[in-house]
């Protein structure tokens, strides 16, 4: 089985930034908005290198949290 991992950072003045490791393709993308479709939307996404290699993505995602 593969390991899948989102590691999720909240700073102090409310931004969260969040990572995605072993989630292939916009299925990145997907599973966040999932994750924190309550909390929060997704301002911009920066991808990473690993993005773009069939392996294994990753995506960096900044989101603000809705008040």
């Amino acid at each position: 089985m593969r390991e899948v991992k989102v590691v999720i950072e909240f700073s102090e003045d409310g931004e969260i930034v969040a990572e995605t490791h072993g989630i292939k393709g916009e299925a990145c993308l997907t599973e966040l908005e999932l994750l924190l479709k309550d909390l929060a939307e997704i301002e911009s996404v920066d991808k990473t290198g690993e993005y773009y290699q069939t392996s294994s993505n990753n995506r960096t995602t900044k989101i603000s949290n809705r008040r």
